[in-house]
């Protein structure tokens, strides 16, 4: 009789071509002999069908379509048999031993409902990075604080291996959410259930232009939506951690700000909304420095911010 796997491993993909067959060797490759192998094409344009082809009766290739990223791993939930389902992005690597060492945090830890990973970048030729990504807060275990404030990149904003229980019982990915559903789900369930660090990097994160997003001002309208619902259903934190939420909305707003100074080159009538949206973001967060530096920017030389807003979004691809 065949063991079931304990491992599901969930690789939602999308014209993923050059970078999914990494990733699903990555997984194939882990040293936890019970680990399923779930691919999730998304309504892929390119070869990605073919490249699945190749895997033929190692791995479970579905076939649907686009529904995004959160309804990408929804199908491959519902199709894990797994006690824990992780979550690979298809074009990220893991290194052999992530699922064995996670293994060992939930035995060591009964009470933790999912495990997030440590993380180095990864570039298109191979090129591994130094420095590692982790959990910025102290300790071993996430907060509803740390997933708001400072653990939105390796915690709320990046995907870790959960347990199949918890997603069942407290909700599946939010669907509505196209950008950011990790984000959204992972903010959610802090409230329900401990989430711990593996901290050493065993996630290989691939840096490409591909998952750089150029448009701050629809992720932040995104991540004031995952505010709102926060303070919806957990009001009891909003009155004890107002500051804490008065800042998080606050970086949103910048963004949203920020984007009539950048298109200020071609229309300066833009300029003074820009600087009229600033100052209501200071009346919010007086010590909010980078928005009083914004603000000046906008007085000063307010027609130079949109070529360094180019110059900065060009380097971080």
């Amino acid at each position: 009789m065949l063991t079931p796997p304990l491992v599901s491993i969930v690789i939602p993909t999308y014209n993923r071509e050059d970078l999914v067959a990494a990733a699903i060797d990555s997984a194939l490759a882990q040293t936890h002999p019970r680990c399923e192998v779930i691919v999730v094409d998304d309504g892929s344009k390119d070869r990605t069908p073919e490249v699945l082809a190749a895997y033929a009766g190692k791995i479970v290739a579905i076939r649907q379509e686009n529904k995004g990223l959160a309804g990408a791993r929804n199908s491959g939930i519902r199709s894990s048999t797994g006690e824990y389902v992780g979550f690979l992005d298809s074009d990220d690597v893991w290194e052999p031993r992530l699922v064995e060492e996670a293994l060992k945090l939930f035995d060591a830890h009964p009470k933790v409902g999912a495990v997030f990973l440590a993380e180095r970048d990864i570039d298109l030729e191979g090129r591994v990075g130094e420095r590692v990504h982790g959990k910025r807060t102290p300790g071993l275990f996430f907060t509803p604080e740390g997933m708001i404030g400072r653990d939105t990149r390796v915690g709320s904003g990046r995907p870790p291996i959960a347990r199949r229980s918890l997603l069942l019982t407290h909700g599946l990915f939010d669907e509505s959410f196209r950008n950011f559903p990790d984000c959204e789900m992972w903010i959610r369930q802090s409230f329900n259930v401990a989430m711990a660090i593996l901290a050493e990097p065993l996630v290989l994160r691939r840096v490409h232009p591909g998952n750089v997003s150029a448009d701050l001002a629809k992720d932040a309208n995104l991540w004031l939506r995952i505010l709102d619902n926060v303070e919806r259903d957990h009001p009891e934190f909003v009155a004890s951690d107002g500051a804490l939420m008065r800042r998080a909305r606050d970086q949103q707003h910048l963004h949203l700000r920020r984007r009539p100074l950048a298109r200020s080159r071609s229309d300066r009538g833009l300029v003074g909304e820009g600087r009229r949206h600033l100052r209501t973001c200071l009346r919010l967060w007086p010590r909010f420095y980078r928005a009083w530096g914004y603000l000046v920017w906008s007085l000063v030389a307010p027609g130079t911010y949109g070529a360094f807003r180019d110059a900065e979004l060009k380097r971080r691809s």
